[in-house]
């Protein structure tokens, strides 16, 4: 309701300044509610408190710490009207969700990256993105929103890295097509054994996919190099882990939450004892109940998002977790 109050007296303050100008006193456009300015070739403007948009030479970028906002339909984003020229989106970290009808019907883009801080994807996000050819959607995320890849015709690969990531809706949420007789959805969603994508994929008779199950013809020759790998980069064990910095960089963010994901996904494999070390999954266990989950990961995802939003001095995590609990 604040967002709301807070928008419509935006929107009037706005227009009440631009009739008191002449046509040519400024630069500045108001599309789908929103304001945006040229600036050179680009063309700029805000989707959220702390998040910025930047169009410029077909490439959407958007930029900035905390949530982008949630429209009630694609015809409402400030590029709504560039829509037709945009062909690749950049989402920059530090951005944490995606926006509600935020990419729909960006027709011409044919992938996307999406950093690993952000924590959701809101719904019909990339509907009716007709060139989406795949999607790699990371650990971070916690949920995909109802119909968030509805109607993406050319959308052949969806990977899903977080085992526990839900879906809102029902088959409409990842499909090729979408009308009042059918939902078609010809390629293939990609996760971990036992993960709520493979329920999914299982429940509405989509493809799935194993990760890893795509590489397999390679596994003999590459296991010395990967057995190498684990050990150069496994960090000592006297280097000192507070509570969620899994990786021990002195800070909890979203990589550390992917981390605690990955584990989790390792030691859910029968024999598998995962890679953390002893302080690691103290340091991982952000629950205190001795065991490595997805719950572990999703509590350093909303401290990090804490941590993300607005100034002053924080809590600390445990304090952090103290007070949810109270």
């Amino acid at each position: 309701m604040k967002k709301l109050l807070s928008a419509m007296v935006s929107a009037a303050v706005g227009l009440s300044t631009l009739a008191a100008l002449p046509a040519t006193a400024m630069d500045t456009d108001i599309i789908g509610s929103a304001f945006s300015e040229k600036v050179g070739d680009a063309v700029t403007g805000k989707c959220g408190q702390n998040v910025s948009w930047r169009l410029e030479n077909s490439k959407l970028s958007i930029a900035g710490r905390g949530e982008m906002e949630d429209y009630s339909s694609s015809n409402y984003v400030p590029w709504y009207e560039y829509r037709n020229s945009i062909t690749s989106v950049e989402i920059v970290s530090g951005v944490s969700n995606i926006g509600a009808c935020i990419f729909g019907s960006l027709k011409k883009i044919k992938s996307i990256d999406i950093p690993d801080s952000v924590t959701s994807i809101g719904k019909s996000a990339f509907e009716h993105c007709e060139g989406l050819e795949k999607v790699d959607v990371p650990a971070s995320v916690l949920w995909i929103g109802a119909m968030a890849f509805c109607n993406c015709s050319s959308l052949r690969e969806i990977y899903i890295r977080n085992p526990e990531c839900g879906f809102v809706g029902n088959e409409t949420v990842i499909c090729n097509y979408n009308d009042a007789r059918s939902t078609t959805f010809s390629g293939t969603i990609y996760g971990y054994s036992g993960s709520e994508a493979e329920k999914y994929a299982q429940r509405y008779g989509k493809n799935f996919r194993v990760i890893g199950s795509e590489t397999q013809t390679t596994a003999t020759t590459t296991m010395t190099t990967v057995t190498t790998t684990v050990t150069t980069t496994t960090p000592p064990e006297n280097k000192e882990y507070k509570l969620g910095d899994v990786n021990g960089d002195t800070m909890v963010d979203a990589v550390d939450a992917s981390m605690v994901l990955a584990e989790y996904a390792r030691i859910s494999v029968a024999g598998s004892s995962g890679r953390f070390n002893d302080k690691q999954k103290k340091a991982a266990d952000a629950d205190g109940n001795g065991v490595i989950d997805a719950v572990d990961a999703s509590k350093v995802l909303m401290y990090y998002a804490y941590l993300s939003s607005g100034s002053g001095e924080k809590k600390t995590f445990s304090d952090f977790l103290q007070d949810k609990k109270g």
